[in-house]
C-alpha cells in the first residue's frame, strides 16, 4: 500500500516526484496486468517474481531496458542475478553492529548523477540496519558486475550488473523501514 511507511511503494512515490518533463504512474504488479506495463516505464522489482514475469523482465533487460531490484531478501538478491542472466556469487545476510553506511559512492554513474555535488553526495544520514552481503570478483578481472557504492565496511552496497543491451541494478538492502 503507498499509505504504509512500512512498505517500499511508500518511499518509492515519495522519492520518484512528477515534473514537468516526466509523468509518473505508479502501477503495482497486483494492479494489472504484467505484460501490459509498457517498455517505456522504469521496473522496480522488490518481490520475488514468477516464471513468466521473470521471463519477461528478461527479454525486456536483455534488449536493452533497466531494471531496479530492491534486495530486501536473498532470494530477491539471488533473482536479480538471474535476470540479468549471471550466476549468482553466494549471498549472505550481513552481519550489522549498529549500522551500516554508503561509501565510495560512484557519483559519476548516472543513478548518482543528481548527488554529483559534494554537497549533495553525503550519505551519512542514510542508516542500514540490515542489509545482505555478496562477493565480487576482483578488480582485475573482467566483470559483469560493476559495484555502484560499497557500505563503510567495504562489501558491496549498490551494484550494476551487464545484461545484454540492458542493465540491473540490485540494491543489497530494503528501501523499507526495517532495513534503512
Amino acid at each position: 500500500a503507498s499509505s504504509d511507511p512500512q512498505q517500499l511503494r511508500y518511499y518509492v512515490e515519495r522519492a520518484l516526484l512528477p515534473t514537468e518533463q516526466r509523468v509518473i504512474d505508479f502501477v503495482a504488479g497486483s494492479d494489472a496486468d504484467f505484460a501490459s506495463i509498457n517498455d517505456g516505464t522504469l521496473t522496480i522489482v522488490s518481490q520475488l517474481l514468477d516464471k513468466s514475469q521473470s521471463e519477461l523482465i528478461q527479454k525486456r533487460v536483455s534488449a536493452g531496458r533497466s531494471v531496479i531490484v530492491v534486495g530486501a531478501t536473498q532470494d530477491v538478491c539471488r533473482q536479480a542475478f538471474e535476470l540479468a542472466g549471471i550466476p549468482a556469487p553466494e549471498i549472505t545476510e550481513a552481519i550489522v553492529e549498529g549500522y551500516a553506511m554508503l561509501s565510495d559512492v560512484d557519483t559519476s554513474h548516472s543513478l548518482f548523477a543528481p548527488f554529483h555535488e559534494a554537497k549533495l553526495a553525503d550519505f551519512t544520514k542514510l542508516p542500514i540496519w540490515k542489509h545482505r552481503s555478496i562477493e565480487t570478483p576482483g578488480t582485475d578481472a573482467p566483470s559483469p558486475i560493476r559495484v555502484l557504492a560499497r557500505f563503510d565496511g567495504g562489501g558491496p552496497a549498490i551494484v550494476e550488473l551487464a545484461a545484454g543491451e540492458g542493465r540491473v541494478t540490485l540494491f543489497l538492502f530494503g528501501w523499507h523501514s526495517p532495513d534503512s
